[in-house]
């Protein structure tokens, strides 16, 4: 190689991020202890945690459907490359998910970085199409925000806390 030119998000910082197990164990233990459905919002080219969605759902006797236009897609190339090989069953089409009860649910979508048109800004403001969030339901933002989306990123998790969903971040 002679020469390598790249670039990163938060490269002025010191040190090492966290380590993917610290993201598996917290969706473990929000899948686990949630009373209604978990909706995951993470980047839609993050195959790493539509895995562990799906590793932590089966685990907690949950179906997962996937939302978001980009998510579909990345998530139906990553099946058929065989990056994802979820058991028979536990990933369903949306409205095959949302026939099930609260508790059974785990949705993987679009919208960690608060982009207006993408699933969870949509969710947070009621203009989803299908999914809706209340009391009980948990929303785990799996992603930190890139500089600049701040803003967005607060309105759209304030947006679920007065739909009076439990936001994890």
């Amino acid at each position: 190689v002679l020469a390598l030119c790249s670039d990163t998000v938060r490269v002025e910082r010191a040190g090492s991020p966290p380590s993917e197990l610290v993201a598996l164990e917290k969706m473990n233990e929000t899948i686990r202890t949630a009373k209604g459905q978990v909706i995951v919002a993470t980047f839609a080219s993050n195959i790493s945690r539509i895995h562990m969605a799906l590793l932590a759902a089966a685990k907690y006797g949950r179906k997962v459907a996937v939302a978001g236009r980009s998510m579909e897609q990345n998530a139906r190339v990553a099946l058929d490359l065989g990056y994802l090989d979820p058991p028979d069953g536990l990933l369903q089409t949306l409205d095959e998910v949302l026939r099930l009860p609260k508790h059974q649910r785990v949705f993987v979508i679009t919208g960690s970085q608060g982009e207006a048109a993408a699933a969870l800004a949509r969710i947070a403001a009621a203009e989803h199409p299908k999914i809706r969030v209340g009391q009980g339901d948990v929303v785990l933002v799996s992603a930190t925000p890139v500089p600049g989306n701040e803003e967005t990123v607060t309105r759209t998790i304030d947006n679920l806390f007065r739909r009076g969903a439990h936001v994890v971040y």
